[in-house]
């Protein structure tokens, strides 16, 4: 799922570009009007005509179109908030917006920007947030205190919350003998039947309604700063420096991928997954793609000249997103990057 910038700071351990390399074209760039932008999402609307990004000329999200560039103001958020995170559920109508300086996790129509009542009993920023499907509510995660953090359930009706999961009660977290409690990312299964928490060393998978444990891997060598199922919900994607696709119900490993990649997309058929891989200072950034089945890499090149924030697939799987740092969206066609098509920029 999605990681705060200091998350990711600590998290990443390697990933340097060291070989000079050409960058590779985007076949379009969308340009934002901020020459930094802090999101950790691409959010698509569900017919991936247009996408939600931050706008300094607003202060608040923007709601582009992807190639004309056509914008309208959305969202007018706090006043000087950097924004975290703009997420959009499945259906395109709402928007969750939270930020590194805003405590408040905040409820936004997706067609008219209008604010929900706000969602209140925070007093510590929100650092993810996903929406359960089905009209299922909002799945929010803060860091309480120090080295501790919980899963809060909002319900969007009442507008009220409870807490699905706190590590210091887990049984199976307090068995890998981990003193740090923070939750640093989470990912919800297709039909949302399992959440996926990636902690310190460990995933665990709980029913995201009861909060009842499915499943833990305690393999990993650090942060599990990335978690991600796939569309089908039958592999489970985990990136702690490493990038590793576990079996979606035992959480077994099928395939392990070197790759200290800092942001992850699936294919809407599941059968590739993308990575985003920043160098550790302000250099060049990288976009790989692999075969799910067998770790395969099918595509790499350089992407940018600063780091990447994020990355996306179309619903249609024929376009790659990548939001830089530096505020802009980079899209490339699927097909010309499997190809083999050395430009594809217009």
């Amino acid at each position: 799922m999605v990681l705060t910038g200091k998350r990711r700071e600590a998290a990443r351990d390697s990933g340097r570009v060291s070989s000079p390399e050409r960058e590779r074209p985007a076949m379009h760039t969308l340009k934002l009007t901020s020459n930094r932008t802090y999101l950790r999402q691409v959010s698509l609307f569900p017919d991936g005509s247009h996408v939600i990004l931050d706008d300094n000329q607003c202060r608040g999200l923007s709601k582009y179109e992807l190639f004309s560039g056509q914008k309208s103001a959305l969202v007018r958020t706090a006043s000087r908030t950097s924004l975290y995170g703009a997420v959009m559920n499945a259906d395109g109508t709402l928007i969750a917006t939270y930020g590194c300086s805003d405590p408040e996790l905040r409820l936004w129509n997706a067609n008219t920007g209008d604010p929900f009542p706000t969602l209140g009993g925070q007093d510590v920023p929100v650092t993810v947030a996903v929406f359960l499907p089905n009209d299922l509510g909002l799945l929010s995660v803060a860091e309480e205190s120090n080295w501790h953090s919980l899963i809060r359930r909002w319900n969007l009706q009442s507008v009220t919350n409870s807490v699905v999961f706190d590590p210091r009660m887990s049984t199976t977290w307090k068995a890998t003998m981990s003193e740090d409690g923070r939750i640093f990312a989470i990912s919800v299964s297709d039909q949302a039947k399992a959440l996926a928490i990636g902690l310190f060393g460990s995933v665990i998978v709980i029913d995201p309604l009861s909060g009842n444990e499915l499943a833990i891997a305690k393999h990993f060598n650090g942060p599990c700063f990335i978690t991600m199922f796939s569309p089908d919900s039958k592999v489970l994607a985990v990136a702690d420096g490493a990038l590793s696709l576990l079996d979606g119900v035992s959480l077994e490993t099928k395939v392990k991928i070197k790759c200290a990649c800092e942001a992850i997309a699936f294919s809407p058929d599941a059968k590739l997954i993308a990575a985003a891989i920043n160098s550790n200072n302000s250099g060049p950034s990288r976009l790989e793609l692999y075969n799910v089945a067998d770790g395969n890499q099918v595509c790499g090149f350089q992407a940018h000249n600063d780091r990447l924030n994020a990355i996306n697939i179309s619903p249609d799987g024929r376009l790659l997103f990548a939001l830089t740092f530096d505020g802009q969206l980079k899209i490339w066609e699927l097909e010309d990057l499997l190809s083999g098509k050395e430009d594809g920029s217009r």
